[in-house]
């Protein structure tokens, strides 16, 4: 337990306590496993409370409206560079979409 003159702060769930390296997180891409769209980057607004009317069936509040809790997320603007197909896991095919003089000074990216 913390001196009573200066009690814990923050929370010990992460740690270290430090901030960020950089503003864009990294995102393993080889360990995404889903159809579709994957590796989309979001960041976490607020979360908001959603009225619903209760459809699930054998359950108590059955026909109801139940207040669930919901995320609001927001994607920031982005370019698409490149186009990959995939063929049972391989890649059969990539396509550069942009070839924007931004992309090679690295404004884009902001350095």
């Amino acid at each position: 337990m913390g001196a009573p003159v200066r009690p814990r702060w923050g929370s010990l769930q992460f740690w270290p306590r430090k901030r960020a390296e950089k503003i864009i997180p990294s995102v393993n891409w080889s360990t995404i496993k889903t159809e579709g769209l994957a590796g989309f980057i979001f960041y976490k607004v607020g979360m908001v409370s959603i009225l619903v009317k209760d459809e699930t069936a054998n359950s108590m509040t059955k026909g109801k409206k139940i207040v669930i809790p919901g995320t609001v997320l927001e994607a920031p603007n982005m370019k698409i560079l490149s186009v990959r197909f995939y063929n049972k896991g391989i890649v059969s095919k990539e396509v550069i979409v942009s070839v924007d003089k931004d992309i090679k000074t690295g404004q884009i990216f902001g350095f």
